[in-house]
């Protein structure tokens, strides 16, 4: 009996450990594929705008309004916000 409960305990101990795995895999999965949406989001965005003034006039907007970070700032030529790093 003392071997049977073992042995149900260590297959616990198992299926913790794949189902640990499997969540990982899937929270990993999505951020991918979040990560690819905003890529494919802003190309697609930065190509339109380079052809359509009013568009890249209000996403430059959007980007100084939302933009706190310096170094975010930076990249798109917008001025910096304070002195240090924010």
């Amino acid at each position: 009996m003392a071997d049977d409960l073992e042995k149900l305990l260590q297959q616990k101990k198992s299926l913790d450990l794949k189902i640990s795995r499997a969540r990982k895999k899937t929270a990993d999965q999505k951020r991918k594929d979040d990560t690819r949406r905003k890529i494919l989001v802003g190309a697609v965005v930065m190509e339109k705008m380079k052809k359509d003034n009013q568009l890249n006039e209000q996403v430059n907007k959007l980007l100084a309004d939302n933009l706190v970070h310096d170094r975010d700032r930076v990249l798109f030529g917008l001025p910096i916000l304070s002195k240090t790093e924010n």
